[in-house]
């Protein structure tokens, strides 16, 4: 695997991994001191689940067609071809 010359700062990357331990850490702070039902809890924590999942998926689907150069228009996409 290739190194990529516009990776971010070593500071950038520890700052976003504190953010997302701290904000999922208050949110489940808060969902288990929410006065709802366990299904309740459980499907807000689902869906919290679900959130992250996508948006980390399409941060990479992103990088991966940036590496391909598909987002310039350098290569053509995979169906194209």
């Amino acid at each position: 695997m290739k190194k990529h010359a516009d990776r971010p700062s070593a500071a950038f990357i520890a700052a976003s991994c504190c953010a997302l331990l701290l904000g999922s850490a208050s949110y489940l702070i808060g969902l288990f001191n929410a006065e709802m039902q366990r299904n309740e809890k459980g499907f807000h924590g689902m869906a919290y689940a679900l959130a992250l999942f996508g948006a980390v998926a399409v941060q990479k689907n992103t990088r991966d067609l940036m590496a391909a150069g598909v987002i310039h228009g350098e290569a053509p996409l995979p169906s194209e071809e």
